[in-house]
């Protein structure tokens, strides 16, 4: 099988979330240090550390739920076979409904709807391995789209 989603999909899932948490506690603490400390003759507001940590917080949640979606997927001739926090599954391509890509986002990412659930309930949704140009279909919805054709099948 070859392998179709990026291995950038890890820093997306894993590192990138608990790094920004990991600043948002120390830039909390070194405000909060600031504000008692007795050198410093303008601590500024005293809202600052709360308004760090509150909206730092909010930002590492947003981004844990949305990286938890993104799932590694390789493909042959037949099937799509998706890795993800659930588990392992082969999907076949008679149940693909259809697939679109994310335009002027970073990261590009190809959401695959399906016809019937899977384990990861019924899309799927990965960020695609090699560069694809700014603008147009990345390569990989082509080649995944031909593949698709090449079985027989089509979209609705």
């Amino acid at each position: 099988m070859k392998k179709i989603s990026s291995d950038i999909s890890i820093f997306y899932r894993l590192i990138g979330p608990t790094l920004f948490g990991f600043l948002t506690v120390l830039a909390f603490l070194g405000s909060l240090a600031g504000r008692f400390d007795s050198n410093n003759k303008h601590p500024g507001p005293w809202f600052l550390p709360w308004l760090i940590l509150i909206g730092g917080g909010l930002a590492t949640v947003l981004w844990t739920v949305f990286a938890r979606n993104i799932q590694e997927v390789e493909m042959n001739d037949e099937v799509i076979k998706v890795t993800g926090w659930k588990g392992v599954e082969e999907i076949p391509f008679e149940r693909i409904a259809w697939i679109e890509e994310t335009r002027l986002k970073r990261p590009k990412c190809v959401h695959v709807q399906l016809r019937t659930k899977s384990i990861f309930g019924d899309a799927i949704t990965f960020i695609p391995s090699g560069l694809g140009m700014p603008f147009g279909t990345h390569p990989i919805v082509t080649e995944m789209t031909a593949a698709i054709r090449k079985a027989g099948l089509d979209f609705d």
